[in-house]
């Protein structure tokens, strides 16, 4: 509809309403989305001046409409993708093609073009304003909750995306999903220095997360080094593409990571590389969000759709952080304190040293024995959640309303967490339990989800609508999640709370974000570059990937760890699955400093509960009015300087 009809609804109106820049918005608006296929100027006419409300009364009306119905719209559809979902995201068998094709409908696809269709979303359009991220940040200062409420009713239908063109990123998606799922390594099949049965029988790792966190196990192993450079050359030759084939999720044949050699009853075989399908599917992620892009002209690229709408904040500030913390001059500092700790000059693989913990002493074999006689397997730990919640502070009443709300299964994956989109459902928390049994590892990771799922059932039980159900973006339930897991040792009786502990776990947080923030940054550039290189092949994709992480390697990390070169910043497999998820990681960290700053001489399972039901504010006004100050990295980097400077007093 042009600025012709808008004025003359804008005028019709007028003589029934007072004339204001709202109702010119508004009514611009709905204008914008409008199309043929949705009728003819007339019947637009005629919808708005049906349709347009101004008076308290009605729109409050409207607000209770929809919010019972989009939680059941909501609910009802995310349950529909999730039971699809459950042959590829849970331990349930050998995926078929059946899994498969039922996994590429996607029930929502088609949703928000049905949503235009029915006149719903013009009748939203037409009567609360959207508002950029610029005035939310700051009208949203002196909102309520009326008017936050009625700003994210609105945010609901910024843009209209063909369901064909949604269908095509689901797929892309989904494909991705399970090509990252079944990325397993026989690690009993994996000679290391010609020798097999180095490492456990029947052990199977998934990349990156298993790969990683068998890294980390090994510092306790006095034979340990060689392994940890076995796993990075494993890595290492996943991300370049030279894996062989033949050894990923297969424990037929016997693999020599360094001489990249195949055998077979003690002889070679020949093989064929993996090549660049690791980077194709980043690129089918890429070319369905581009083609999303039309159909989005005030966001045009993936990068401004996920900062400005989703994330809200700027990419440029993100950045601005994680630089923040990568120049940050207290690294060489805790660089000097895992050195000493180590008692040798550090290596690339330490950017995943993990002992920031008075519990370290004990090796993973201990650690997994707590933990099976503990919790044993599924069912255990799902009858254990009161108890770990109680042990984070929570009362009786509200440990068993939250573990109500929470359901555990056994993932095929390394873990997630995945909540509900109604408040009559439960949030699913999914850690991994091989052999049915739970080990340290599985633990870790679903202590991490038990914090996505805690914010997730407070977030949209106790929020002030079902409208605004959620913490401000994925960065802010990664904080939590890590408030959660930085705890895990301390649930086990393992890690009291001193100030010891106090300490190793701001170095923690700190060496982490480190970590994540030049991954992240890498992530970022390849997102630009294949914008700038639309007709770019997964070899150019995988060279570039490649060049940058071991450019800014160069720049941040090999002063730290004196290697050069390392492809360690590539090897995320949230890169291929998850787009541009990876920077929600260091800002997870950089929120959950400011959390556990907010929350000293606080009891951690009361203010949780207060900063949660805020709802879906963004991110600046949630911290602002919940922890006191608007998102910053300069809290995370104040207090690894600390607890350096407490070192000499506390730890020696």
């Amino acid at each position: 509809m042009n600025k012709k009809i808008v004025d003359e609804i804008v005028s019709e109106l007028s003589k029934k309403f007072s004339r204001t820049e709202i109702m010119e918005r508004r009514v611009s608006a709905a204008a914008g989305f409008w199309t043929e296929k949705d009728g003819s100027e007339e019947d637009f006419k005629s919808f708005c001046l049906t349709n347009y409300l101004e008076s308290e009364e009605d729109l409050d009306k409207l607000v209770e409409k929809a919010e019972r119905n989009f939680d059941a719209i909501s609910g009802y559809m995310i349950e529909m993708y999730r039971t699809i979902l459950e042959p590829l995201h849970l331990d349930l068998g050998e995926v078929s093609s059946a899994d498969q094709i039922f996994a590429d409908f996607n029930p929502m696809a088609h949703l928000d073009e049905d949503f235009f269709v029915s006149k719903i979303a013009f009748l939203i359009l037409l009567n609360f304003p959207v508002y950029s991220l610029e005035e939310k940040n700051t009208l949203g200062k002196d909102w309520g909750h009326k008017e936050w409420i009625r700003a994210r009713l609105a945010d609901r239908f910024t843009e209209r995306i063909p369901s064909e063109v949604l269908t095509k990123a689901s797929l892309a998606s989904s494909r991705a999903g399970i090509y990252i799922s079944n990325y397993n390594i026989r690690m009993d099949k994996v000679l290391v220095d010609g020798k097999s049965g180095v490492f456990p029988e029947n052990m199977k790792l998934i990349s990156h997360w298993g790969l990683r966190d068998e890294l980390k196990a090994l510092y306790k192993d006095p034979d340990g080094m060689r392994k940890q450079e076995i796993i990075e050359t494993i890595l290492a030759r996943i991300v370049r593409g030279e894996i062989p084939s033949i050894v990923i999720n297969n424990g037929e044949y016997e693999w020599d990571p360094e001489k990249n050699l195949v055998f077979k009853d003690g002889k070679e075989v020949p093989f064929q590389k993996e090549g660049f399908v690791r980077y194709e599917h980043l690129k089918k992620i890429f070319d369905s969000e581009k083609s999303i892009d039309p159909y989005a002209p005030n966001h045009p690229t993936a990068m401004d759709r996920n900062f400005n709408c989703h994330v809200e904040i700027p990419e440029s500030e993100v950045r601005s952080m994680l630089q923040n913390v990568l120049d940050s001059h207290v690294i060489k500092d805790v660089a000097s304190f895992v050195s000493k700790r180590l008692g040798r000059p550090l290596r690339a693989f330490d950017i995943w040293y993990p002992g920031f913990r008075d519990a370290s002493a004990l090796n993973s074999t201990e650690l997994d024995r707590i933990i099976l006689d503990k919790y044993g397997d599924r069912d255990g730990f799902q009858r254990k959640i009161p108890d770990i919640l109680r042990s984070f502070g929570f009362s009786d009443e509200r440990s068993d309303y939250l573990a109500s709300k929470i359901t555990v299964e056994a993932s095929r994956g390394a873990g997630h967490a995945m909540g509900a989109g109604g408040r009559k459902f439960n949030s699913h928390l999914r850690t991994r339990f091989d052999g049915g049994k739970m080990n340290y590892i599985s633990y870790n990771v679903a202590i991490h989800e038990l914090g996505h799922c805690v914010e997730q059932v407070f977030s949209l039980n106790l929020s002030p609508s079902p409208l605004m159900s959620g913490v401000p973006n994925t960065a802010f339930t990664e904080g939590f999640a890590f408030v959660f897991q930085g705890r895990d040792q301390e649930i086990l009786g393992l890690g009291k709370d001193s100030s010891k502990s106090n300490i190793m776990k701001r170095l923690h947080g700190f060496w982490h974000c480190f970590e994540l923030s030049g991954i992240s940054l890498v992530c970022l550039d390849v997102w630009h570059y294949m914008y700038e290189h639309q007709d770019a092949s997964p070899e150019d994709i995988c060279d570039f990937v490649l060049k940058k992480s071991a450019e800014y390697w160069n720049k941040w990390y090999a002063p730290v760890f004196g290697e050069k070169d390392s492809v360690l910043l590539s090897v995320y497999s949230h890169m291929i699955e998850y787009g541009l998820y990876l920077p929600n990681y260091p800002l997870g960290e950089i929120i959950r400093s400011q959390i556990e700053a907010h929350l000293v001489g606080k009891n951690l399972a009361l203010e949780m509960e207060k900063l949660c039901a805020q709802g879906r504010l963004t991110p600046d006004i949630w911290l602002l009015k919940g922890a006191g100050n608007p998102i910053s990295a300069k809290f995370l980097i104040s207090a690894a300087e600390k607890a350096i400077e407490s070192l000499t007093a506390v730890c020696e």
